[in-house]
């Protein structure tokens, strides 16, 4: 489904974020809610060029406007960059903004990332 809606940035039962110009169906969207849903999952990204993953399912985000912490699962076809041992270690030396990765399986990936 990523694929051939690339221009989606993030679905959650709250929020749908797009591109500019940007349509999908609502039937397509509730779709996308369920699937999430079944998988207990929090929020959906989608592709990020600087970071060479298309799709992020982050599963605990923790924090306010100031600081924060997330953790989840990033499939990234091409590697990431900033692969990482221990990803709760990582987190205490991460730049603000920074991610860090752990491999799971073929091009899944553990992300931390701190704010």
């Amino acid at each position: 489904m990523m694929k051939e809606d690339y221009c989606i940035g993030s679905v959650s039962e709250e929020h749908i974020g797009t591109e500019e110009g940007c349509f999908v169906s609502e039937d397509r969207l509730q779709a996308y809610r369920a699937l999430l849903k079944t998988i207990d999952v929090f929020i959906y990204r989608g592709y990020d060029d600087d970071r060479n993953c298309e799709i992020y399912f982050s599963l605990v985000e923790r924090g306010n406007v100031t600081a924060y912490d997330a953790k989840g699962v990033a499939y990234c076809p091409d590697g990431p960059a900033n692969l990482q041992p221990d990803l709760t270690e990582a987190l205490g030396t991460l730049q603000k903004g920074q991610y860090g990765y752990r491999p799971i399986v073929d091009d899944w990936y553990l992300y931390a990332i701190w704010g």
